[in-house]
């Protein structure tokens, strides 16, 4: 029986454990045994509650450091991430080679997982990446800018990503591991998957023959949202609490003529409670996104990229209310393909109630999120878990 182990180390969202689930699933029901090695844990149960996956802490970055003034690479985000810090970094691989020694698999799926796959870089075992693309640059490449809307000289950026490649390569001599010539070669693999669309891909133009596959089903053992017989625009929200302008978007959702549905993962504070309505109705539990986008006419979400891929492949047009640099980059490039718009950073309260009323308002991104759907359709019919396991299985 063969043993997959599946790896998510970086990265914030519920979407790599979704994405992950599937895959395990898929795995285990053609006979093959799974481990998971999570980055969170406490979160797992939403989708592995009743499967019979084996689940595993995966060594993580626990230092909250000072994020650098300049975050142009991918190198600059590992450099808070541990990659600053050599003795740091060496132990979070002796970490990883202890994982991957005692698991023994005979395949490794990485979902955003650089260290793993620097720990990982002379074993024998097939090294396959399912992930965002945003997370996984072009091997070979030095310098892939991930944040073209920031200018800065690239001489800055080199030194940056010199000094992370430094500290790679002092780690991997003390773990007899091969050299790195530039960040990107951490993400050398022997097969790809790229969980999105290439509208979404900051390095598509380098990539050779990539595989797109959309991301996975989103039809999920969850309720689907009830949309009620009420008039007005039907608006899915997936939100979480504490972040910018959240509190101020949903003040103007409640005050709007739209009918509101979604996910607020949190608490509601006392506050928006009473802004709940007929028309103004949030879960606290996950919902099947997939059937509640068929009766939604737009979304106001985070711009994550599989909400974002799902929203579109929906037909759906999107309000972005970004929270990192991966969901910025998303942000841009729904606003420059015309199907939505977004909140940022030095908005104020009033611009995200003009931008959002805006939004709701405009026919035109509703037009353009359907021609998008249309054009992309054959990404929506791609079964996803079928796509990558077969891939994989040629590999073991």
């Amino acid at each position: 029986m063969p043993h997959i182990l599946l790896i998510w180390e970086l990265g914030e969202d519920l979407g790599h454990l979704a994405r992950l689930s599937k895959l395990a699933e898929a795995f285990m029901d053609r006979g093959h045994k799974v481990t998971l090695a999570a980055k969170d844990l406490s979160r797992a149960n939403v989708f592995f509650r009743e499967s019979r996956a084996r689940l595993i802490q995966s060594p993580v970055w626990l230092p909250r450091l000072k994020r650098p003034r300049l975050t142009k690479t991918l190198a600059d985000i590992l450099a808070y991430k541990g990659y600053g810090d050599v003795e740091g970094l060496s132990a979070l691989v002796k970490a990883w080679r202890t994982l991957l020694e005692d698991a023994k698999p005979d395949l490794v799926i990485f979902d955003y997982a650089p260290t793993a796959l620097l720990a990982s870089r002379n074993l024998p075992i097939p090294r396959v990446i399912v992930s965002n693309s945003y997370s996984f640059p072009v091997p070979g490449i030095p310098v892939q800018d991930i944040c073209p809307w920031i200018k800065a000289p690239f001489e800055a950026m080199q030194r940056n990503e010199q000094r992370v490649v430094d500290n790679v390569n002092q780690v991997a001599k003390r773990h007899a591991l091969p050299a790195i010539h530039c960040i990107a070669d951490l993400y050398e693999h022997d097969a790809a998957f790229h969980a999105d669309l290439p509208e979404f891909d900051p390095f598509a133009a380098e990539r050779t023959a990539p595989v797109y596959v959309g991301p996975p089903s989103n039809s999920m053992n969850f309720q689907a949202c009830d949309w009620g017989s009420g008039g007005g625009k039907r608006v899915f929200v997936y939100l979480k609490p504490g972040r910018q302008h959240v509190d101020a978007a949903l003040k103007t959702l409640a005050k709007s003529n739209a009918i509101v549905r979604g996910y607020y993962a949190g608490t509601l504070t006392p506050e928006l409670r009473a802004l709940a309505s007929p028309s103004f109705q949030l879960s606290g539990s996950p919902l099947d996104m997939a059937a509640s986008l068929k009766g939604a006419d737009k979304v106001v979400a985070h711009a994550g990229v599989g909400t974002v891929c799902d929203a579109l492949l929906a037909g759906k047009p999107l309000f972005g209310l970004p929270t990192q640099i991966e969901q910025t980059f998303n942000a841009h490039q729904i606003s420059d393909l015309g199907v939505g718009n977004w909140a940022g950073r030095d908005d104020d309260e009033s611009n995200v109630a003009t931008k959002l009323s805006a939004f709701l308002a405009n026919a035109e991104s509703e037009k353009r999120a359907r021609t998008f759907a249309q054009l992309n359709a054959h990404y929506a019919n791609i079964n996803f878990e079928d796509t990558v396991v077969e891939g994989c299985e040629k590999r073991l």
